[in-house]
């Protein structure tokens, strides 16, 4: 909880709500070449952005367990009320992005709409994709249908470029999910911060290694493509990287093997 770093983005506030960690063990990454520990503990983030008297909540974390679900005491730190939350902007369907959704079904941002990519959408709710997937992951689909029918009639769905608040506009980063997305904020072409999701989630590893994913990426090889598109785009740039998974806000930068995070000092 101690990991959160706020700045301004010119339209808004951004904050980084870590809700928590969790511990991937090394036989979840792909195509690694030098394993760097047996097992990588990676943050859980959230965010909040604050324009124009708006409240977006960006994720919302694992929920409650015994290394998140700090989201509540988060959000109260920043003196904002679930109540007062009238956006959340969802990057894609994984339980750790959408475990602060719901409580005991019920839905915890009552007065909030939820921004979703159309693929996202049909995505989880395909019927073959239930009627194929080994049990592990029925109940990660389960999860999923759980927050789209929690939160039916409030959802809006989104396409690449949209504006989901004031100069928060949507990219589409197909490959860990077909609707997986991220946000740019800024003006149009000159945008200052870029959450892009899940596009690493051990990032020690997968920049030094950026063949490397994950056992969950829908897509491998577009996550992969995704992943090497952006990191040529912002390496050297001056624009603020945070991400799902990233130790804050920072930016990229080019090593002899890869690419590194260069995060901002901690508030």
């Amino acid at each position: 909880m101690t990991n959160v770093v706020k700045i301004s983005t010119g339209a808004g506030i951004l904050t980084v709500l870590q809700d928590g960690t969790d511990c991937l063990p090394m036989a979840m990454f792909l195509n690694v070449r030098q394993p760097a520990a047996e097992n990588v503990t990676i943050p859980i983030n959230a965010f909040l952005y604050q324009t124009a008297g708006r409240n977006v909540l960006i994720d919302s974390g694992l929920g409650p367990s015994s290394d998140a679900g700090h989201l509540q005491q988060l959000l109260a730190a920043a003196n904002v009320s679930p109540a007062q939350i009238d956006t959340v902007f969802c990057t894609h369907l994984h339980p750790d992005h959408i475990g602060g959704l719901l409580d005991d079904g019920a839905c915890v941002f009552a007065n909030a709409q939820l921004y979703l990519h159309r693929e996202e959408v049909a995505f989880w709710g395909a019927d073959a994709l239930y009627a194929a997937a080994p049990a592990p992951f029925k109940a990660v689909i389960d999860g999923a249908r759980a927050v789209l029918a929690g939160y039916a009639s409030r959802i809006v769905l989104f396409e690449d470029g949209a504006e989901i608040a004031p100069e928060a506009f949507v990219m589409h980063l197909p490959g860990h999910t077909p609707g997986h997305s991220g946000l740019q904020l800024g003006p149009v072409g000159h945008a200052q911060v870029m959450l892009w999701a899940d596009i690493v989630h051990a990032s020690t590893l997968q920049l030094a290694q950026v063949d490397v994913g994950v056992v969950f990426d829908a897509d491998p090889g577009q996550a992969q493509a995704t992943r090497r598109a952006i990191l040529q785009r912002v390496a050297d740039s001056d624009i603020l990287l945070a991400g799902g998974h990233l130790p804050g806000i920072g930016r990229i930068e080019r090593t002899a093997e890869g690419y590194r995070f260069a995060p901002l000092p901690q508030n």
